[in-house]
């Protein structure tokens, strides 16, 4: 039996820009951002670990009217204390199931898992290969599912390999 065919997948529309602003220093330089299933609310991190949650307020078109967020923070170690550079190089976002996150950093290759508002450092993961990263090229974009499995993709594959890697951590574990 043939699988069914393709379809296309739906294309993406522009609908409308906002210029959103924070009298914060470290406001900007947003490496990711995630929206929660609703399409109102929302997580960013800067390339420095600046974390800001928030709401995002639209119209019946769908086109962003205003923004509500909360104050930049910054994540915590896992000795609870805050995070420095050059460790804070943050790359990717997505938010879990349980109001908690995952944020994936490069120069120390990880993917951390806080709590609600970063100050409670979870886990630490790493997936398979990630010592044979390039310097400031790894995991660069994170996806969760509906299921609660965690993706993640390097920026480059892992030196020696020429495919780009699509991992994924479910039940505690990568496959």
């Amino acid at each position: 039996m043939l699988p069914p065919p393709a379809t296309a997948a739906p294309r993406a529309v522009y609908v409308s820009s906002y210029t959103w602003t924070i009298d914060d220093p470290r406001f900007g330089g947003f490496s990711a951002l995630d929206t929660a299933a609703d399409g109102t609310g929302f997580i960013a991190v800067s390339d420095t670990a600046a974390i800001v949650t928030g709401r995002l307020t639209r119209d019946d078109r769908g086109a962003i009217l205003g923004v509500t967020a909360g104050r930049l923070t910054q994540p915590a170690t896992d000795q609870d204390q805050t995070l420095l550079p050059p460790f804070d190089d943050a790359e990717g976002v997505a938010l879990g199931r349980d109001a908690d996150f995952y944020i994936s950093y490069e120069i120390e290759d990880r993917i951390v898992h806080y709590a609600e508002d970063g100050g409670v450092w979870l886990d630490s993961l790493r997936p398979p290969g990630v010592q044979r990263y390039t310097l400031n090229a790894g995991i660069e974009a994170l996806a969760i599912d509906a299921d609660g499995a965690l993706f993640a993709i390097p920026e480059l594959p892992p030196e020696g390999d020429a495919d780009f890697p699509v991992y994924r951590y479910r039940g505690g574990a990568w496959d």
